[in-house]
């Protein structure tokens, strides 16, 4: 689950960037490798009330990149 978050921060991250910083960051679509790895490790987790209360978040917030 913390891999799951830190790529989720990455691409948080690149998200929220400046467009000029955010051009620099997403050589070689580092943003949408960093959101397809955020969805892998979600997925591949032990099922828990963090997965749950996190898979509901990303359907709430990432809809548009699901």
């Amino acid at each position: 689950m913390d891999v799951c978050k830190s790529y989720q921060t990455i691409y948080d991250t690149i998200n929220k960037a400046d467009d000029e910083l955010a051009k620099d960051l997403d050589q070689g679509n580092l943003k949408k490798n960093s959101f397809d790895c955020f969805l892998i490790y979600l997925l591949i987790s032990p099922y828990d009330k963090e997965k749950v209360d996190l898979m509901n978040t990303t359907k709430a917030n990432y809809a548009r990149g699901l």
